[in-house]
């Protein structure tokens, strides 16, 4: 027995994939984001004994490249489809995977599919479909067509057999999501060219309700509790095979939106994340993913857990500054206060963020528009992810917006017109205010992959004037410890635009060393601006300023 497991690549986010245009990079992703869903369906597969692979098809790579990837011997296709665009471009290719392979099943699967089971279903070249978790459903399927009973129903799918269509039952969801099988990587190795981060999750299901989203129908595909979450020890121990597996790898994208659900399991993550890495040399850097609450910011516990844990980049949604937008669409509790309380801690433990933002269309007005530029101009965040908020089929917006045709008032030419230069323009009219211009420029246009050899060769530089700084900064420390104050000096000078307390803490102390108190004082004020709580640099300009004043005085 053979599986193949295709996924279809038709849109790359620019906002986490800038230099991945459509077929720029040669038919190959990033391992942080090759699909994890079915990378568990192969390892559920290859636990029973079969045999998979895996194929990639992007988007502007020529048909023809793809399809000698695929073994002649193969008996069963799964094709994992999860947005619309995705299954625009599957279409095309279900009709050549048919005449190259016409014995061989085709078994279709992902968000998307089960969003419009029934729609998809209509498309003859596929033979069977899966509803929400596949991991059970599509093993039985290969079960049963090793034995040729294809014939039997099966929870969570529907069947195509000797012209008949077999709908299923729901399932159980799988309530120990810890006794799966690690998802298996190894099958994108091929289609892979940088291994440096990758992804994993810390949970399945989510516990809210957005109007916008498919997991009110994921919640109903299956029986039983959505949202669970995994043991910490055994995302430890997922980590820990990883970089066996890869040992190039530097960075985890945790998936953990659901974090403040459960704020004690969350900690205790950061905790275990923490205690692994004080085991390695080169500490693991993790971006992590969550929906930021009320329940999130009031834990000062959880601010210290994620800065101990060495998490690096926090990414979120927002959404729109419009309490009653959000109302609307049914987004979690949170107020922009409490966004702004959270994006300062982030900017004080020196983490990124990423704030994802959205035009709600038709709900959006003049005024909420402006009033979430705003709001970002104060969160000021290292990046933003720019959305058009649309109607996913079978949605509750879809029912809403096409079905009830709530709105309609409001849908015509000109107000799409103002809509769409608003979306053009958003990125811009926020980073202009705290960002240079030509960084502006760039963040801006790369969601519509305009300048994207441009934006690659600065971001190019922008790594290289790191690598010097981080250079620069050790050879600062090597001189201030040999109390090389003048040579210290001239190093640290080069890296003051990072505008960090310790800079200007250890030039106050090389200028105090050298008998320059005024230049000193001066450079410890601007720490104190930035850590105003410190109290070593407190008793610093104390002890500058006795000297300074005795200097003063012994001119006199």
């Amino acid at each position: 027995m053979k599986v193949c497991c295709v996924y279809v690549q038709a849109y790359l986010d620019y906002n986490v994939n800038t230099n991945e245009a459509k077929g720029s990079s040669k038919g190959k992703l990033r391992t942080s984001i090759i699909p994890l869903g079915i990378s568990y369906i192969s390892s559920a597969l290859k636990q029973n004994g079969y045999n998979t692979y895996g194929v990639l098809f992007v988007q502007g790579i020529p048909f023809e490249r793809i399809i000698c990837d695929i073994y002649k011997d193969t008996d069963i296709i799964c094709i994992s489809i999860t947005s619309y665009s995705c299954w625009i471009y599957a279409k095309q290719i279900l009709n050549k995977l048919k005449e190259y392979l016409p014995k061989a099943k085709i078994i279709v699967g992902g968000t998307f599919v089960t969003l419009a089971p029934e729609n998809i279903f209509k498309n003859e070249k596929i033979d069977a479909l899966c509803i929400g978790e596949g991991e059970k459903a599509i093993v039985e399927y290969v079960k049963n067509y090793q034995a040729n009973t294809l014939n039997k129903k099966i929870d969570n799918l529907y069947i195509r057999e000797n012209g008949q269509i077999i709908k299923c039952d729901k399932s159980l969801f799988i309530e120990d999501i810890d006794k799966l099988p690690y998802p298996d990587r190894h099958i994108w190795d091929k289609w892979t060219y940088d291994r440096s981060q990758h992804k994993v999750l810390t949970e399945r299901g989510c516990q809210n309700k957005c109007v916008y989203c498919a997991n009110h129908k994921l919640a109903n595909a299956s029986q039983g509790t959505y949202l669970r979450h995994r043991n910490p020890i055994d995302i430890i121990n997922e980590i820990k095979g990883l970089k066996k597996d890869y040992p190039q790898t530097s960075s985890i994208m945790l998936y953990s939106e659901n974090a403040a659900s459960k704020l004690e399991h969350f900690i205790r993550l950061c905790q275990e994340l923490k205690k692994y890495n004080d085991t390695l040399k080169d500490k693991i850097n993790y971006t992590i993913i969550l929906n930021v609450t009320k329940n999130l910011v009031k834990s000062k516990e959880v601010f210290t857990a994620i800065k101990e844990a060495n998490i690096k980049w926090v990414m979120f949604g927002f959404e729109s500054a419009s309490k009653e937008i959000r109302k609307k669409i049914n987004r979690p509790n949170y107020d922009n206060k409490d966004i702004l309380k959270f994006c300062n801690e982030m900017k004080k433990a020196k983490i990124h963020t990423t704030i994802y933002a959205m035009l709600c269309y038709p709900y959006e007005t003049t005024k909420s528009y402006f009033e979430t530029v705003k709001w970002l101009r104060f969160f000021k965040p290292d990046a933003i992810g720019w959305f058009f908020m649309g109607p996913p089929k079978n949605t509750e917006l879809y029912q809403r917006l096409i079905i009830n045709k709530e709105e309609k008032d409001k849908i015509n030419y000109w107000f799409n017109l103002k809509n769409w230069w608003y979306f053009i323009t958003f990125k811009f009219r926020v980073y202009i205010t705290y960002k240079p211009f030509i960084e502006t420029i760039f963040l801006s246009t790369e969601q519509f992959g305009l300048f994207n050899n441009l934006f690659a060769l600065w971001r190019k530089f922008i790594n290289n004037k790191k690598i010097k700084a981080k250079d620069y900064q050790k050879l600062a420390k090597q001189y201030f410890d040999k109390q090389e104050y003048k040579q210290a000096l001239k190093y640290y000078d080069k890296i003051k635009d990072r505008n960090e307390a310790w800079i200007y803490g250890d030039i106050a102390i090389a200028k105090c060393k050298i008998k320059k108190y005024k230049e000193a004082l001066y450079e410890i004020n601007k720490a104190l601006k930035i850590d105003s709580g410190n109290n070593m640099f407190l008793k610093l300009k104390e002890e500058i300023l006795i000297k300074y004043r005795g200097q003063k005085n012994a001119r006199v």
